[in-house]
């Protein structure tokens, strides 16, 4: 049986506590939720001079480097629901578990396969328990809470605002989308209601 392909993330080894933490944090939630379909699969870490290497499952691309080249808006609109629905179960299971990810964007989601029938959330370095506050996140994504607050306590409903922000983006269907409406949001409605008016 030929060997799977693989993909390697190169993680500089952490100069400061910081960093020390999100690097555990990163592989301790890839091992909670191993085998029940949310990220790409965590095989193990290797580290060397320095540097550690995390080798996962290879994914095809995530949402914003594969927007408009993949078959993603091609599926019909009750097929592309299944899709959204099934990622919000994986982001709702993540909550289950007191794993807040704090930092959605579609640079985070990655499609399985070219197809399009999948979706994994990656990149856990900012994710936290509910109440506990790490400095991170996007800002084109974040709540408006959070932009308007330096430190703020992670909550439940950042991610879910996040998600929304990013599937509204992604069925704009529109590259530029991912950075102008998201800061238009910001800037105009300082809202929570801001992604459901987009979407």
């Amino acid at each position: 049986r030929p060997t799977p392909f693989v993909a390697v993330k190169l993680v500089e080894f952490p100069s400061d506590d910081l960093k020390l933490e999100s690097l555990r944090m990163e592989i301790e939630v890839r091992e909670k939720v191993k085998g029940m379909g949310v990220v790409d699969e965590f095989i193990g870490c290797v580290e060397e001079r320095g540097r550690v290497f995390l080798v996962l499952q290879q994914m095809f691309g995530d949402l914003r480097s594969q927007h408009g080249k993949t078959s993603l808006m091609n599926l019909s609109k009750s097929d592309r629901f299944f899709l959204y629905a099934s990622l919000a179960e994986k982001v709702g299971l993540l909550h289950s578990l007191g794993i807040i990810h704090e930092d959605l964007k579609p640079e985070n989601l990655m499609l399985v396969n070219e197809e399009a029938s999948d979706l994994r959330i990656v990149d856990f370095g900012n994710a936290v328990p509910p109440g506990e506050t790490r400095l991170g996140g996007s800002v084109h994504f974040d709540a408006p809470e959070k932009s308007r607050q330096f430190f703020k306590p992670a909550s439940l409903k950042h991610d879910v605002y996040a998600l929304g922000m990013t599937l509204a983006a992604v069925e704009a269907d529109k590259s530029e989308i991912f950075d102008l409406v998201p800061l238009k949001c910001l800037r105009r409605a300082k809202t929570s209601k801001c992604a459901t008016q987009i979407l």
